[in-house]
C-alpha cells in the first residue's frame, strides 16, 4: 500500500511539471519577421508594377537582396542562440534558400510575370508558416 501511495504521489508531481519541447516566444524575432515580410510584399508590388522596365533590373535591386539575406542571417544567428529553436531555424533556412532562388532568377531575367507570382506565392506560404508559429508561441505565453 505504501509503494502504491508513493507511486501515485510521484505521478501527480510529474504531471505538474511542464516540459517545453519548443522555444519561448521572442518578440524581437517576431518583429523582425513581420518587417521582413512587409519589405518582401512591397518588393512584389513594385515588381508587378515595374516588370520589364529598367527600374526593375537586377542591378537596381541588389540592395534589396543584400538586406533581406542579412536580415535572415541575423534571425538565424539569434535563433541558434535561443534554446529549442530547431523548427524556426529550419523555416528561416528554407526562406533564405527561396530568396537566393529568387535572386538567381532575377539575375537571369524573368521571362513572364507568372514566374514572379509563383515565387511570391511560395514566399507568402513560408511567411505564413513562420508567422503562425510566432503567433502560437505568443498565445502560449499569454495563457
Amino acid at each position: 500500500m505504501r509503494i502504491f501511495f508513493i507511486l501515485l504521489l510521484s505521478l501527480n508531481l510529474n504531471s505538474c511539471v511542464g516540459v517545453r519541447l519548443i522555444q519561448e516566444y521572442d518578440s524581437v524575432s517576431d518583429n523582425k519577421i513581420n518587417a521582413l515580410q512587409e519589405r518582401t510584399s512591397k518588393f512584389f508590388v513594385k515588381a508587378d508594377r515595374q516588370f520589364g522596365l529598367p527600374e526593375f533590373s537586377y542591378q537596381k535591386q541588389v540592395d534589396f537582396y543584400d538586406d533581406i539575406q542579412t536580415d535572415i542571417n541575423v534571425l538565424l544567428v539569434r535563433s541558434r542562440a535561443i534554446q529549442k529553436t530547431r523548427i524556426s531555424q529550419e523555416q528561416l533556412s528554407a526562406l533564405l534558400i527561396q530568396f537566393k532562388s529568387l535572386e538567381e532568377l532575377h539575375k537571369k531575367g524573368f521571362k513572364t510575370r507568372e514566374e514572379l507570382y509563383i515565387i511570391q506565392s511560395a514566399l507568402e506560404n513560408s511567411f505564413t508558416a513562420i508567422l503562425q508559429l510566432q503567433m502560437s508561441l505568443k498565445n502560449r505565453n499569454t495563457n
